[in-house]
């Protein structure tokens, strides 16, 4: 009696739960199911790091925009410099050309202040030194040193003293002592014909060996047909 009672209650109870069937899974589901797993994993760190890459070249394009907007302002900056620079130097070079122009307006007025000072003392010679008691004088007797070395510059003054209706007619004669080596020469210039009226400038140049410098110019005036000089002067230079 109780082997059939429990029997009837084990066949019950499979009576009244369903069947269902579970199929079992072989090795190659087993491998496809681990293949899409890694599949997927994959996938999603290529789209990682192409999301990365993608922000990376972002972030590098902004940089770069940044420095050259940072190396156009530097362009900019060098361009102004630069016009700044040529304008100075333009400036520096007006500068330069007004002082070149006032150093030559001075230099000029230098020298006409030193022809109308020339032509004073002429003037002043004339009224102060003019001996009418002679035929003819001096009223003036220079020796400067010349533009080169060794060439030295004589000038002289002569004048009409008594008898000025007539031409003065005459030779000048001119002497230059100096000392060479220690010992005393003199150089001689050949006599020239001279010819004025009222009054005559006389100059010239005369050559001394290099690094003599003259002791003593002696100049004389003889009227034609005379043997001794009607005028004469001494200068040290």
């Amino acid at each position: 009696m109780p082997l059939k009672r429990l029997y009837r209650m084990q066949r019950a109870r499979l009576t009244s739960r369903p069947l269902s069937l579970s199929p079992s899974l072989g090795w190659r589901a087993y491998l496809l199911r681990l293949l899409a797993a890694l599949l997927l994993l994959a996938g999603a760190a290529a789209a990682g790091l192409w999301f990365g890459y993608d922000q990376g070249l972002k972030a590098a394009g902004e940089r770069l925009r940044a420095e050259t907007r940072g190396l156009g302002a530097l362009q900019e900056k060098l361009e102004k410099a630069g016009t700044q620079e040529e304008s100075l130097r333009q400036q520096l070079m007006v500068s330069e050309s007004a002082r070149a122009a006032l150093a030559s307006a001075v230099a000029n007025a230098e020298r006409e202040a030193a022809q109308a000072r020339q032509s004073l003392s002429f003037f002043d010679s004339l009224l102060t030194s003019n001996d009418r008691s002679r035929p003819v004088s001096f009223a003036a007797c220079d020796l400067l040193p010349g533009d080169t070395a060794g060439r030295w510059h004589w000038r002289l003054l002569a004048v009409q003293g008594v008898d000025r209706a007539t031409e003065f007619s005459g030779q000048l004669a001119l002497q230059i002592a100096y000392a060479e080596g220690g010992k005393p020469k003199r150089l001689d210039v050949k006599p020239m014909p001279v010819r004025f009226r009222h009054y005559g400038r006389l100059e010239g140049d005369i050559e001394l060996p290099a690094g003599v410098r003259p002791n003593l110019l002696e100049a004389g005036l003889t009227i034609d047909g005379q043997p001794q000089p009607a005028a004469q002067c001494n200068k040290k230079p």
